[in-house]
């Protein structure tokens, strides 16, 4: 966790700024309402990069078109979103060669993916991938089709999927983690759960989600017993800074992308405290795009900032960032390496 002297060197950095009333905006959630002598806001020039759009980050449900005019009953991913980074999908290997790779949905066989691992981190074990094989694959961009295959950043084999969470089994830890089970075995149909290094003690968190609604909870044991630090956050992501006690919170809002709108709340983390939505968030950001009255988008966007509820300007914004050990790259995803319930419950025994 954070040392409160942390705390008090950002508190002193934000007394230092020049004398304005800060005026909590929609959007930071319950961060109240107080008089405002000047917003400052960011007015984004140039259209923002292609890593700062994100929509709805579920990774294989989305609408597939037919791919055979003549009747064939196989579907591509064709219609798939365009991420930056989201959860994994897990495939069945339908063809590997090439450096393409070609998966089948594991819910429905007819549903094909396709993806060019050119540049992606694959990780075998002991023998190579092959048709067959259950691999899950980390994307970016679009899940693509045969003529424009997505881009794959790191493929998995199924051996390797859970090597992290299984190097606790047989450890020291194996008899506190124990306490985590009645989590597991309480949790709704179709949750998954991961072991994340939260806080930087020697005991993981346990990180619980719903895809479905996008619902997330973590967990840590203190003196033997489970304690909740996030409750049932509702949000298209959750990621975190592995050691820091850190999470961040990513929303999207009209579409998203340099077009629409979008955010990330950051939340410190603290050991007598369980955080839940309207709750107000250390630090945090919201992009929108500008329209002109003719409803047309101008290229532009106005990034506001915020600190403690409160509006702030981007130059606080970093500084705090930095100071908190927040880095740019987002933070790992809290569900990165999930495994449905029975997995976990063998992990914990």
């Amino acid at each position: 966790m954070k040392k409160r002297y942390v705390l008090a060197v950002v508190i002193i950095l934000a007394m230092g700024m020049t004398a304005c009333s800060f005026e909590s905006r929609e959007g930071a959630a319950n961060g109240g309402t107080v008089d405002s002598s000047e917003t400052i806001r960011a007015e984004n020039t140039e259209t923002k990069s292609e890593d700062t759009k994100t929509v709805d980050t579920e990774p294989i449900h989305e609408e597939l078109a037919e791919t055979d005019a003549a009747g064939s009953d196989e579907k591509e991913a064709s219609d798939a979103v365009e991420i930056s980074q989201g959860d994994p999908i897990v495939v069945i290997v339908d063809r590997y060669e090439d450096n393409i790779i070609v998966g089948r949905d594991i819910d429905d066989e007819a549903i094909l993916y396709y993806f060019s691992t050119e540049d992606a981190e694959v990780i075998e074990g002991d023998s190579p991938i092959t048709a067959g094989d259950i691999v899950e694959i980390t994307y970016q961009g679009v899940q693509g089709d045969e003529e424009h295959p997505g881009t794959a950043v790191k493929v998995v084999a199924e051996a390797m999927m859970y090597s992290d969470l299984r190097s606790l089994e047989g450890s020291e830890q194996e008899t506190s983690l124990a306490a985590y089970r009645q989590i597991v075995e309480e949790s709704d149909a179709g949750m998954v759960f991961s072991l994340i290094n939260l806080d930087g003690d020697e005991i993981p968190e346990l990180a619980a989600g719903d895809r479905g609604d996008g619902r997330y909870s973590v967990y840590t044991i203190k003196d033997g017993t489970v304690f909740c630090l996030v409750d049932s956050m509702t949000t298209e992501e959750l990621a975190y800074f592995e050691r820091g006690g850190i999470i961040a919170v990513f929303s999207s809002w009209n579409g998203g992308g340099d077009e629409g709108g979008y955010g990330r709340q950051y939340y410190q983390i603290f050991a007598d405290k369980t955080l839940a939505d309207g709750d107000i968030p250390l630090l945090s950001y919201s992009y929108n795009a500008v329209y002109g009255e003719d409803g047309i988008y101008t290229g532009n966007g106005v990034t506001d900032y915020f600190y403690m509820g409160q509006e702030s300007n981007e130059s606080v914004y970093n500084e705090v960032l930095g100071t908190m050990g927040i880095t740019e790259d987002g933070g790992r995803l809290c569900l990165e390496n999930a495994v449905f319930a029975e997995e976990m419950l063998n992990i914990l025994k």
